[in-house]
């Protein structure tokens, strides 16, 4: 669980892509697997992707900040 712990404190210094970038190889490894984690990761790093955007004053950050809001409840 270290790498929760890196992400919030990336998450803190608003490094959004480096925050995205700590999630993205677990997600990888456990994505195709049964483990319930891999919708907490995926929420995060869409969240993370979405802050990225808007700190780049990208129009388009609502778009993964849609597929955040699809996995709120898991």
């Amino acid at each position: 669980m270290r790498e929760l712990q890196t992400f919030k404190e990336l998450i803190k210094q608003e490094k959004y892509y480096e925050a995205h970038e700590v999630l993205e190889d677990i997600w990888q490894q456990i994505r195709k697997t049964n483990n319930p984690l891999k919708w907490a990761y995926k929420g995060l790093i869409n969240a993370a992707v979405t802050f990225e955007l808007i700190k780049r004053k990208r129009k388009s950050y609502h778009i993964p900040w849609r597929y955040f809001k699809k996995y709120e409840n898991y």
